[in-house]
């Protein structure tokens, strides 16, 4: 029993053609969609990059010593570039920061927490404030 191949008799063939052309151009437009998705999500990402990028570079700026370990604090989805290729709302995002974590921007902690620790005092302090010596240390 071999295989047998059903021949298909096509009755209207100028219909079928209709239809694939109608096809066809359905295919077109799901790809074009499917193609500037995929754009959208690079750009997406790239700015996303660019953006935590510039947050970095701004809290070098505000005096932090490894702004790695504090972007993630940051409202990142918050900020965004102006017309200009400006970060925008970082200053927003900087205040809240400042609000939770205020030690960190304190400079008589910051200057405490430093003379405790070239004293060899390092047991009286808090964790946070060895933590913050170790953020603004040199």
């Amino acid at each position: 029993m071999g295989d047998e191949m059903e021949t298909v008799v096509i009755d209207d063939p100028a219909a079928v053609l209709k239809s694939l052309e109608k096809a066809n151009k359905e295919a077109k437009r799901y790809r074009e969609e499917r193609d500037a998705l995929q754009e959208r999500i690079n750009n997406d990402a790239n700015k996303a990059r660019a953006i935590k990028a510039e947050a970095k570079l701004a809290l070098l700026h505000e005096g932090i010593k490894e702004p790695d370990r504090l972007v993630k604090y940051l409202s990142l989805n918050d900020l965004d570039f102006d017309d200009e290729g400006n970060l925008s709302g970082f200053d927003e995002s900087l205040t809240a920061l400042r609000t939770d974590m205020p030690e960190l921007f304190d400079p008589k902690r910051r200057a405490k927490g430093i003379d405790a620790h070239a004293q060899g005092d390092v047991a009286q302090k808090t964790t946070t404030e060895q933590q913050v010596d170790r953020l603004f240390a040199k």
